[in-house]
């Protein structure tokens, strides 16, 4: 069964997201179903909107300011769309905070995506047990309460270790042969590039990156470009970890702001490896597009980037630590160019989303 009008709720314009609603709202209307899209309206433009807008046909789409997924704010803006099905692609919190809920009668159809299924690993296994545990049956007394549909973020190929419904993370490229060549152009001083693509913030660990490239490497032949918008409370660490870098020879191209999709995805068709050196746990698009791409992939880290490696054949992974990593990149440093070895697509996540019961 379909519904007639649906709501993606939205408010934080960051990173991927918006990319996710530019797809749940173009399969939407694909199908025929009037789409209303409630958005942070603080007044920046930024590339992911104006992308989302060049994607969409304005006139029919109605778009609501959010200013939060709190359970208030979804209620609100459902009942001022009048919306049969409200969908929340970023859901985290909101399923969370429905959990402490149990005994409230809810009548809005809800479909929410939880993008973090993993906590973030404690120094002790059994605080992050805990932590683990208690998320868990949050996320499963959510998922048992009437009208409310609970999904679970998930690499292709994968299976969700607590059993709920799944929302595959897309995969897609909007880079074209031009675009790719211009961000080519960018790439003067070295012969191959490394890259920390996306939102840089203290995640990304950008320092041991840059240390690892400085290690046992040809610096004339190897360079890192670090492309992305970089938090304000981590940009300094940021610059003073390039100058050191710079000054020992090794080239350091840096791109500091918000990337278009299309800018996205030109630079990780463009660059030789994509380094992605964190802890978080969960799916990684960039990793799901360099495969795609045919970019080799270096993963450090999160136990999700070694399994997502390792099962799609996409790139190596090595614990996280600079002396790990320069070896890794040392090894790629020979390695010639991968084969694409994933697939564009995007249904099995925007479908499932969409689903009305």
């Amino acid at each position: 069964m379909s519904p007639n009008r649906v709501l993606i709720v939205e408010p934080n314009s960051d990173g991927h997201r918006l990319y996710y609603v530019e797809l749940l709202a173009r399969r939407a209307l694909s199908a025929r179903f009037e789409v209303t899209i409630a958005m942070s309206n603080e007044g920046e433009t930024l590339p992911q909107e104006a992308q989302l807008w060049d994607s969409l046909d304005r006139d029919r789409v109605e778009v609501l300011a959010a200013h939060s997924t709190s359970l208030k704010e979804v209620r609100r803006l459902a009942n001022e769309s009048n919306a049969d099905l409200v969908v929340v692609p970023d859901g985290d919190r909101y399923v969370l905070a429905r959990a402490k809920r149990m005994r409230s009668r809810h009548p809005l159809r809800v479909n929410a995506l939880i993008m973090r299924e993993k906590v973030h690993p404690s120094r002790y296994r059994a605080v992050t047990w805990l932590k683990q545990n208690i998320r868990d049956r949050a996320i499963r007394r959510t998922d048992s309460m009437p009208n409310m549909h609970v999904f679970v973020l998930r690499s292709p190929g994968s299976e969700p270790r607590s059993g709920l419904r799944t929302a595959i993370d897309p995969i897609s490229n909007t880079a074209t042969d031009e675009s790719i060549a211009v961000a080519r152009s960018d790439l003067t001083g070295a012969e191959y590039w490394f890259a920390v693509i996306g939102a840089i913030s203290r995640r990304k660990n950008v320092e041991l990156v840059l240390q690892g490239a400085l290690r046992n490497l040809d610096q004339a032949r190897a360079g890192v470009l670090i492309a992305g918008r970089i938090d304000g409370e981590y940009f300094d660490d940021v610059m003073r970890a390039v100058a050191k870098a710079r000054r020992q020879g090794l080239p350091v191209i840096v791109d500091n702001r918000r990337h278009s999709d299309i800018e996205l995805d030109s630079r990780i068709a463009a660059v030789d490896c994509v380094v992605l050196a964190h802890s978080n746990e969960g799916p990684s698009g960039i990793l799901g597009k360099a495969g795609a791409m045919g970019t080799a992939v270096l993963a450090a880290g999160a136990s999700s980037l070694r399994d997502d490696a390792r099962r799609l054949g996409v790139g190596r992974w090595v614990p996280l630590n600079a002396e790990a990593i320069a070896g890794a990149m040392a090894l790629s440093l020979e390695s010639p160019r991968p084969e694409r070895v994933l697939a564009e697509e995007t249904n099995s996540f925007t479908d499932p989303l969409l689903e009305w019961w």
